[in-house]
């Protein structure tokens, strides 16, 4: 049983879930169907080799912020602005390849279109992708050589530590507590800022999947008038059974997946769609549709307008536990 099981649901749930074969095929992890002995093999033959490149993303994390932090402190507002512009992708196409990828760039000629309708708004952009890892937003910044304002916790700004690298990065801070804590936040930004301020880069899924498909997007972020929406579609190139999601039902299924994800030869490709904005007579709903829509077109996957969150962590649990006994058909996992 999982540590997850132990703490959420009762063994009666877990083996009465229903455990749709589409949504299954969204999350799906080769590694749920070999046994336990296998994931020890593959975190002891992959050990020494990855967390050489762990350690070379630490340091180039590390050193990016180190550098942020104290040129902060001495440079002007307006210089540590263009110092952030002109290092930000090199910081991290370097945080990049130290993870092991290739980056490869498509449709970049379409951020600098944002970019001239962005000035005529003179707003920044929100700049939006589907969330597959960790990396993504180290990816998106590589690939548009620009920094972009992250949504954070509000409460990180009340400790000088976190405080002096989210305001140093830069950040927003978001007071979660509220409903419409984010919403508030952002049509403040967008309408205080202009175009020659930091874009706003935002997950519309809300979690990861493994990148056969696109999570529910949350109609949120699409209720904002007359700003420029640049969607970004991130596809990673894995060998076969490399599964790029996170989320795993025990501790040790998510480390050995970590661990293998960067122990492979992959690519990450970005690819920039054509910028779109809130159609007159369109709803927040619709809106997010229509992108989520064009999205998958892109990238070749269905839409699949799942929920997220604990809901996904259910449904790994109930996966494995299934698995685990014996009760998951084995034409579903073929």
């Amino acid at each position: 049983m999982s540590a997850y099981t132990k703490k959420r649901w009762t063994e009666e749930e877990l083996e009465a879930a229903d455990l749709d074969h589409d949504r299954y095929m969204l999350f799906r992890s080769d590694h749920i169907e070999e046994p336990r002995w296998h994931h020890i093999a593959k975190f002891i033959l992959m050990l020494p080799f990855v967390l050489l490149r762990i350690l070379l993303v630490i340091l180039t994390f590390a050193l990016f912020c180190i550098s942020a932090v104290f040129l902060r402190f001495i440079l002007p507002d307006e210089t540590m602005r263009q110092y952030l512009k002109s290092s930000v992708g090199i910081w991290n196409r370097a945080l990049v390849t130290s993870a092991g990828f290739d980056l490869e760039v498509r449709g970049l000629e379409n951020y600098h279109k944002a970019m001239e309708a962005a000035k005529e708004n003179d707003a920044p952009i929100l700049i939006m992708s589907n969330h597959v890892s960790a990396l993504d937003p180290h990816a998106v910044a590589a690939a548009l050589d620009t920094p972009f304002r992250a949504i954070v916790k509000k409460e990180l700004f009340d400790f000088w530590f976190y405080s002096t690298i989210v305001r140093a990065v830069p950040c927003i801070g978001v007071d979660r507590s509220k409903r419409n804590g984010v919403i508030a936040t952002l049509e403040k930004y967008f309408t205080e800022a202009s175009a020659d301020d930091y874009h706003v880069f935002i997950f519309p899924e809300g979690s990861t999947s493994n990148g056969n498909g696109l999570l529910k997007f949350k109609p949120g972020v699409f209720s904002l008038n007359q700003t420029v929406s640049l969607p970004i579609c991130l596809e990673y190139q894995c060998p076969p059974h490399v599964s790029v999601a996170l989320n795993k039902p025990t501790p040790l299924l998510d480390c050995i997946h970590a661990m293998w994800f960067m122990g492979a030869s992959k690519t990450v490709v970005v690819n920039v769609l054509p910028h779109t904005q809130l159609g007159e007579e369109e709803s927040a709903a619709e809106y997010a549709d229509r992108v989520a829509n064009q999205m998958a077109e892109t990238l070749d996957v269905p839409y699949c307008q799942e929920t997220s969150g604990s809901d996904a962590v259910f449904f790994f649990t109930a996966l494995e536990h299934q698995y685990r006994k014996g009760l998951w058909p084995k034409q579903k996992r073929e």
